[in-house]
């Protein structure tokens, strides 16, 4: 998987943004890289049923159910909240695309239950499926998986290939983390091609202890010999628990796409360029950064009616 770099006009510093959101619709970022080395693993096993666990608005279940729907594999989703949107009397972003792709039988709505409900009641859909034949397997949300290991590390490598094109070295890289295996991949990825930048880390879910255990895992399985990674964690710049969205990230958001001409969501990548651009200007980091555009821009859809757009284009944008 090849995507582009290219540097941004009005960013602080030499930074350059890495175009995973250009893969495709709905099937674009880091996720996508990840399926390529998951889907080959089901389809050798002979899986005719795939559980996908996360939420309605996820970027990886919209994923997740195009590449299963294309492969002839069926998709499933349990989700543990109501059925009505909370926000709004229609249904819109990914929940619309997820109900394109999906037959009502196909998706449990739980409403607000516990982990051990939640995993009995998995555990009983599996089995029930099993009853009638099926073959079937549970994908843990953001499809952070053994089998999507070796489809991240593609990531790193596609860098080390666009650090090569053109005659550059980034000393730094900007990646957000939810289950923390996208931003891992990279670096191993890097490390097999031996390249070892520093990483600006922005944590959007989960805990710093789950994600540095969790690197130090793979690395010494990967190269216990290599120095360890040079690395730092951040929570988001502006709405740092997760699926927060502030005024401050949306302004950014529509900013950002007046100035670079780069859409970005509100759950990821607007928090993470947000966050990589004010670090940027607090620190004033020397040399050349990279921000990696891990998509999900198809959960925009959902927001528009948060958006406050300038009433003119003389209106200033507050971005940091």
């Amino acid at each position: 998987m090849h995507t582009r770099i290219h540097p941004l006009r009005h960013a602080p510093g030499k930074v350059w943004i890495k175009r995973d959101d250009e893969l495709g619709f709905g099937t674009s970022g880091s996720k996508a890289r990840k399926w390529v080395s998951l889907l080959p693993a089901l389809l050798s096993r002979g899986i005719t049923d795939v559980l996908v666990e996360g939420g309605p608005s996820s970027n990886n279940c919209v994923l997740a159910a195009q590449i299963l729907r294309q492969h002839g594999l069926t998709p499933h989703f349990v989700f543990r909240q109501s059925r009505a949107n909370p926000r709004t009397a229609h249904t819109t972003g990914n929940r619309l695309l997820l109900e394109l792709l999906t037959l009502p039988e196909e998706v449990q709505w739980l409403g607000r239950i516990g982990e051990i409900e939640y995993k009995t009641y998995i555990a009983q859909y599996v089995a029930k499926l099993q009853a009638l034949g099926k073959k079937v397997v549970v994908i843990p949300e953001g499809s952070s998986c053994r089998e999507a290991l070796a489809g991240i590390l593609t990531l790193g490598e596609d860098i080390v290939r666009n650090e090569r094109e053109h005659r550059i070295h980034f000393d730094r890289i900007f990646i957000d983390a939810g289950t923390g295996l996208t931003a891992i991949g990279c670096i191993l990825g890097m490390l097999k091609n031996g390249r070892q930048p520093s990483f600006e880390i922005i944590l959007m879910a989960g805990g710093s202890t789950n994600f540095e255990s969790e690197l130090a895992r793979h690395w010494s399985v990967m190269n216990a010999a290599a120095p360890a990674p040079t690395y730092r964690l951040h929570r988001p710049h502006s709405g740092r628990s997760f699926g927060a969205v502030t005024a401050k990230v949306l302004d950014f958001i529509r900013y950002f796409a007046h100035s670079e001409g780069v859409l970005t969501d509100p759950i990821y990548t607007g928090k993470l360029f947000h966050t990589a651009y004010a670090i940027l200007s607090a620190e004033q980091l020397q040399g050349h950064s990279l921000i990696i555009h891990t998509g999900g821009g198809t959960s925009l859809f959902g927001f528009a009616d948060r958006f406050k757009l300038p009433a003119s284009p003389k209106d200033k944008y507050i971005i940091l």
